[in-house]
């Protein structure tokens, strides 16, 4: 899971502006949602935002998805499930990392 969470990080900085590099430096793997894969849908993964992680983050991080799914690419291209805030399964069971000393405060909820 972590290897799917870094790429994923890797992917949506290359999607920054210099200003959102600067302002979101210590962005790091832990903060990236989960995405499990769907039974018998190999081409779709649902993704599951750790409950800790802060609302403003997420907005943010789900932006930086919208900008590089309107690319245009030559290759099929797994696609994401975002449920409801409100479903029972929403939220990621990944418990709070123990390095969040290293992380600001405003990464968290």
């Amino acid at each position: 899971m972590r290897q799917r969470r870094q790429r994923t990080l890797t992917r949506r900085l290359k999607k920054f502006t210099d200003n959102e590099k600067e302002e979101w430096k210590e962005l790091s793997e832990i903060m990236m949602s989960d995405e499990e894969s769907q039974d018998g849908m190999p081409n779709q993964f649902m993704v599951k935002p750790p409950a800790w992680r802060a609302e403003v983050l997420s907005t943010f991080l789900y932006s930086i998805d919208a900008r590089r799914d309107t690319q245009k690419v030559n290759y099929p291209r797994k696609s994401r499930v975002y449920k409801a805030r409100d479903d029972d399964n929403y939220f990621s069971d990944r418990q709070l990392p123990l390095a969040r000393s290293n992380l600001p405060d405003l990464f968290f909820n």
